[in-house]
């Protein structure tokens, strides 16, 4: 079975890959993705930044 980067990378690297290396991800999609979305559709409140 081929491997994937899932498969041989570090939690943080693969965070790291959604935050910090896409240059079309930033800002508030940025947020979305990493924290908002979840929050909303768990209803939860959002965290202190």
């Amino acid at each position: 079975m081929p491997s994937t980067p899932w498969d041989v990378s570090s939690w943080r690297e693969c965070i790291t890959l959604f935050t910090e290396e896409p240059v079309w991800l930033k800002g508030e999609n940025l947020e979305w993705v990493m924290r908002r979305g979840v929050c909303e559709w768990l209803d939860w409140p959002l965290p202190a930044a």
